[in-house]
């Protein structure tokens, strides 16, 4: 498994990108996770284009664009307007 937002390769002009990891509410979503051959793994850690064809490919299904570069505007989750994602699990904070 890999996340495609892995905190490398930030797009023209932008300072950072997104890292999955680090943050929960990009951890657990699946619009930004592949599985992958380790071939494939590696190629997205090592070759910007190949990591930005696979954030397209999410966005280009799913609407998932956390960084704001193929959409303009993005709700909390990531998604761009018009798109939403199904949240299947919130865990009970109050205890």
């Amino acid at each position: 498994m890999h996340h495609v937002y892995s905190g490398k390769f930030p797009y023209i002009d932008h300072a950072s990108t997104t890292h999955a990891v680090k943050l929960r509410k990009h951890f657990t979503q699946s619009a930004g996770v592949i599985a992958t051959h380790p071939v494939a793994d590696a190629l997205c850690d090592e070759y910007p284009f190949f990591a930005w064809l696979l954030r397209y490919e999410g966005f280009s299904r799913f609407g998932y664009d956390p960084d704001g570069v193929f959409s303009p505007r993005q709700d909390a989750l990531g998604f761009a307007d018009g798109h939403t994602c199904e949240i299947m699990f919130v865990a009970d904070r109050g205890q």
